[in-house]
């Protein structure tokens, strides 16, 4: 494969003739006997070394687009790829199951042979369907759609306990909750004791504390299952603080490293190759429970919305030795920008008259964070019984407000809390300031066209951005926050975060 440099120059130089390569794997090209196969499309007659039968259909396409959000909500990349259908001549693609396929699209040179290509999308088909009677159109999106599952469909039908019914979905918890209200799997041999309960289907760091009705009782209890006895019979709700999935884990990152390889009911887990969180320094104490169906997407989202962090699967991973890979899983901090930049963008790399400012983000005069979720609200515990524990509220919080800047921006100081999965307070009160410094000042959306020597600039990057225009005349840092590839041209539209 080419290097970075080598495709940036390339890129660069007029008068090359640039082919597109396309593998689909496991394409089910017949239901009756079920039968997959790969199917290679590309741009132009490739003739290569691998035996492989390109269909030069490919007419059109090839910019792919990918975003972040200040919300911490999942965001996909996207694309589409249009194909040539003259008379009807592949209609009967339109038979083919394309759903959810694996695709990697290849760059080059029609001269090359195709190890010397470049990867520029390594994700999923999302369908094909036609446009108009000549053209077929395949849609794109990232590999974070893998994850659009259920964490378990694993329920008591499949166990030997005897309130086994086969509706009830048998709970899950990874890192540290606070009073969860466990699952009852077995009623035991007596109303004086037996009761079996179940916090995580699976082997459990351990439990911190058991209560009923809010009353700390003592257990017997078997981390190998996830699972404790009562001494005594319930005389009330019985519910417990524990530290669940081992081996443990209870930051963000690690949380969903465990989920995304080894959850999900259909098989499309990530491997450690294709998860890169190294960068992602934050590790804050979170914990999340999942007693109800849970999608892995949305848990992903709320553990990484408690950090103001995205869980993004860009189109192409860039390497720390210049390489391109394929993609890999990534977090991003949304915080004020600092540190070195990994690329200063100014006029001379710009598309003449493509700058804008394109967001405008609003001041928050106020910011109520919520922390250590409450999972079992109950408003009629008597009061004494576990004197250090507030039973009636949900979440615990960590406020910021100021007046003046409300004053400023005639702000009435009113604000939904933004609910997290942390649980330690010094911690919560750390992401306060960390939005507080990200919020409290102007934000804005600078985007603007730029030359292919950016064309693997990466979403979260720390970068430099200087112009003539828009109070840029001092170089201002900021995070990479969209991107729009356009790989026939070479040309990438950057926004970024300032």
């Amino acid at each position: 494969m080419k290097t970075v440099t080598e495709i940036i120059s390339w890129l660069n130089t007029p008068g090359h003739v640039k082919c597109t390569l396309i593998d689909i794997k496991d394409v089910v090209t017949k239901l009756t006997p079920k039968t997959e196969e790969d199917v290679y499309f590309s741009s132009a007659v490739y003739n290569n070394n691998d035996n492989l039968s390109y269909i030069p259909i490919i007419n059109g396409g090839l910019n792919f687009s990918e975003s972040l959000s200040i919300d911490g909500n999942i965001s996909s990349g996207f694309g589409s790829l249009e194909l040539t259908n003259a008379g009807g001549a592949y209609d009967y693609f339109l038979d083919y199951i394309w759903k959810r396929r694996p695709v990697k699209i290849y760059l080059g040179d029609i001269t090359w042979p195709k190890s010397d290509f470049v990867m520029i999308f390594d994700g999923l088909i999302e369908d094909l369907a036609s446009t108009n009677e000549s053209t077929l159109v395949i849609s794109l999106f990232d590999k974070l759609q893998r994850l659009n599952d259920n964490i378990s469909e694993t329920n008591l039908s499949t166990t030997e306990y005897s309130q086994n019914t086969e509706q009830t979905l048998l709970p899950l918890l990874f890192g540290e909750c606070f009073n969860v209200q466990p699952l009852l799997v077995d009623n035991g041999s007596s109303l004086d004791g037996g009761q079996v309960y179940m916090y995580h289907n699976g082997p459990a760091k351990g439990i911190i504390e058991v209560r009923d009705n809010g009353n700390p009782i003592e257990v017997d209890e078997d981390i190998t299952t996830g699972t404790f006895t009562l001494q005594t019979g319930p005389r009330g709700t019985i519910t417990c603080s524990a530290q669940g999935s081992t081996p443990y884990n209870n930051t963000v990152a690690g949380i969903i490293t465990t989920l995304v390889k080894n959850y999900g009911v259909e098989i499309n887990r990530f491997t450690d190759a294709e998860i890169n969180f190294a960068e992602f320094t934050n590790n804050s104490k979170v914990g999340i429970y999942c007693k109800d169906r849970t999608n892995i997407l949305d848990a992903c989202s709320q553990l990484a919305r408690s950090v103001n962090s995205g869980l993004v699967c860009p189109s192409i991973t860039l390497e720390a030795n210049g390489t391109v890979s394929a993609s890999k899983l990534k977090l991003v901090e949304l915080k004020e920008p600092s540190g070195t930049a990994k690329y200063t963008f100014t006029d001379a790399s710009m598309v003449e008259g493509s700058l804008s400012v394109t967001q405008t983000f609003p001041i928050r005069t106020v910011l109520k964070l919520s922390y250590c979720k409450n999972y079992t609200v109950q408003t009629s515990i008597v009061a004494g019984l576990n004197p250090t524990i507030n039973f009636s509220q949900e979440y615990l919080f960590a406020d910021f407000s100021d007046e003046t800047l409300q004053e400023l921006y005639k702000d009435n100081g009113t604000v939904e809390p933004d609910e997290t999965l942390l649980i330690v307070e010094s911690e919560a009160q750390t992401e306060l300031t960390k939005r507080k410094n990200l919020w409290s000042k102007p934000r804005f959306l600078i985007t603007a066209t730029y030359l292919p020597e950016h064309i693997f600039v990466q979403l979260g990057d720390i970068v430099s951005i200087q112009s003539t225009r828009f109070n840029l005349s001092v170089a201002k840092k900021g995070i990479v926050f969209s991107l729009n590839r356009d790989w026939l041209s070479g040309m990438i539209e950057i926004g970024v975060l300032v």
